[in-house]
This record gives C-alpha cells, sequence and structure tokens, in this order.
C-alpha cells in the first residue's frame, strides 16, 4: 500500500511544482501586460494632449486671422472716410474764405481729389464670416506625436452652402438600365470653395420623372479626400509646396491620415 501510494505523492509534489511554475508565469504575464496597458494609457494621454494643443493652435490661428481681416477693412474704411473728410472740409473752407479766382487755381487739384476718393465703390457691409465649428465625429490627421493612435475632431471656418454645392454630371453619359452609375456631389461653402474635410450628412432622393412618388435606390458614399479641384491656394494656412488641391495636413499630403510633419515641428520645434 505504502508502494502504491508513493507515486501519489510524487505526482502531488510535481503538481504542486508545475502549479508554482504556472502561477510565476501568470505574474510574468500580468506584469507585462500591465505595463503594456500603463505604456499605451501614457502615449494615449500624450496624443491627446497633444491633439487638444493642436486643435487650440488652431483656434488661435483663426482667431488671428479674422481680427486681421477686421482691421485690415476698418483701416481701409477709416483711411477712405478721412480722406473724403479732408476733400469736403477744404472745399468748404476754399469756397467759403476765398475768391472765385482762387477757387478756379484749386480747381484742378479738387477735382484730382475728388476722383481719387469716388474711385473707390461704396462702402457695403464687410463680408467676414465668423464660422468656426468644432466636428469631434472627423478623425483628424495622423502626426508622429499620436504615436499611430487615432484621433477625432477638426476645426473648420468653412460651412456648407447647400444652393452652391454642384453635381458632375460625368456619370450620366454612362446610365443604363438597371445598371448602378456613380455621380460626384462637391460640397461648397459661402464663398463657393470646396469644403476641405468629410463627415456631412448628405440626403439623396431620386424619382422617376413619370412616377413622382415611386424612388430609386441611391447609396452614399463620402469620398472624405477633401479635394479642391482646378485651385493652387485655398487651405487658409499660405504655406509652400501647397499640392494644388485640398488636403488633410499643412504639409500638403492628401490622404486622410497621412502624417502631418509641419504640424509636428511647430508643436515640437526641437526635433
Amino acid at each position: 500500500s505504502a508502494e502504491q501510494t508513493r507515486p501519489l505523492c510524487n505526482y502531488a509534489e510535481h503538481s504542486v511544482e508545475k502549479l508554482n511554475e504556472t502561477a510565476k508565469s501568470i505574474n510574468r504575464k500580468c506584469d507585462e501586460i500591465k505595463t503594456q496597458v500603463e505604456a499605451f494609457v501614457n502615449s494615449y494621454f500624450e496624443a491627446i494632449e497633444v491633439h487638444r494643443n493642436t486643435l487650440l493652435q488652431q483656434v488661435h490661428r483663426a482667431r488671428e486671422s479674422k481680427v486681421e481681416m477686421i482691421l485690415e477693412q476698418q483701416m481701409s474704411l477709416e483711411k477712405r472716410a478721412q480722406d473724403a473728410s479732408m476733400a469736403i472740409q477744404f472745399t468748404q473752407e476754399l469756397t467759403e474764405m476765398t475768391s472765385d479766382v482762387e477757387i478756379l487755381s484749386f480747381l484742378k487739384i479738387l477735382l484730382q481729389r475728388f476722383e481719387y476718393c469716388q474711385q473707390f465703390k461704396a462702402p457695403i457691409d464687410p463680408k467676414i464670416s465668423d464660422s468656426l465649428h468644432f466636428l469631434p465625429k472627423i478623425r483628424a490627421p495622423s502626426t508622429k506625436s499620436q504615436n499611430d493612435i487615432p484621433m477625432f475632431g477638426i476645426i473648420t471656418m468653412q460651412t456648407v452652402e447647400p444652393s452652391l454645392c454642384t453635381l458632375q454630371w460625368d456619370g450620366f453619359s454612362q446610365l443604363r438600365l438597371h445598371k448602378k452609375v456613380e455621380l460626384t456631389v462637391i460640397s461648397r461653402d459661402a464663398d463657393g470653395v470646396s469644403l476641405c474635410h468629410g463627415g456631412l450628412e448628405i440626403k439623396v432622393k431620386l424619382k422617376y420623372k413619370e412616377q413622382s412618388i415611386k424612388l430609386l435606390p441611391t447609396d452614399v458614399h463620402d469620398n472624405r479626400d477633401g479635394r479642391m479641384p482646378g485651385y493652387n491656394d485655398g487651405c487658409g494656412h499660405g504655406h509652400a509646396g501647397h499640392p494644388g488641391r485640398r488636403h488633410w495636413s499643412c504639409c500638403g499630403n492628401v490622404l486622410e491620415n497621412s502624417e502631418c510633419n509641419v504640424a509636428n515641428k511647430l508643436l515640437n520645434p526641437s526635433t
């Protein structure tokens, strides 16, 4: 009986050793995973902080550009008003205090001054939009500082203007019965400029000409390419190396999730 029991003791001791090794392995694995989680969360916090600084920097630049435009228009209008006022005041003083002969001697100068003042169109309401939006659901361009962690939320000064949106008609030449055809809607803002971001909710209804109730099935897909055909500027940053179309980052990359080296340098000038 003792001999029969001995293997059981050996088996139990061996099992205990295996369990101890398993426990050590589990502890090591948990420590490794814990380290990975902490590293990831730290990277995530760093990426969020970088993204936060980028967004706030864009808001600051938008504020500066808007204020600069307002100041330029104010200075221009004030100068025009001052020039016109001085010309009128001089003319009034001249007519009140001098003779007709003296007035005639200044006539050419006065006419030139009035022509200069009148060459500007009548002042109109300043066309400076206060449009500024935060779009939290739009994926932001990637940067090195984000450690390949996807960030969402962009700043844009554009607002879609439905009446200026256009439909590219090329697909109509390929219309066939019971065949799919692709048409492209170009979304534009109030200035007629193509939007530099996607994420718009576009609703489409296609009806039969003879049957206004019956609708054709449609599927809307967002290209999210921010393209801007036919232009070599317009991104609002005025930087060199513009790719000739709307793009997702200041360094000129046109892919939605491309890395923006310029933005990275702005936030990390020492790198």
